[in-house]
């Protein structure tokens, strides 16, 4: 849900399929807050992170998905190798920090 609280994602994954501290806030954001759109990852994050967001719709762990909005540019949404990758059956089961949100 999007009232859901995130923790940033960790694991041995991160330095072959992330390439930064950046990709990895973004796919995190992206993971938690779905669907979500590129000005709405940045607010979070307060930067720009269209090339993050490039980054992880190759590595295909995320997808961009058409927005019902016109003037929308797609919303992002984690993919089912996001799930392979944390051994989740859904993002339901995503670990959910107490004390950080965003």
């Amino acid at each position: 849900s999007s009232r859901r609280r995130h923790t940033r994602l960790q694991g041995d994954w991160s330095s072959d399929v992330c390439s930064s501290d950046l990709v990895i806030e973004v796919l995190s954001v992206v993971a938690y807050k779905q669907p979500i759109d590129r000005t709405a990852v940045e607010t979070i994050l307060g930067q720009d992170v269209a090339s993050s967001l490039r980054q992880l719709v190759k590595r295909r762990l995320i997808a961009r998905v058409e927005s019902d909005d016109a003037a929308g540019d797609g919303k992002f949404i984690t993919t089912s190798r996001f799930l392979e990758l944390f051994r989740l059956e859904s993002v339901d089961e995503l670990p959910v920090a107490e004390d950080q949100a965003l």
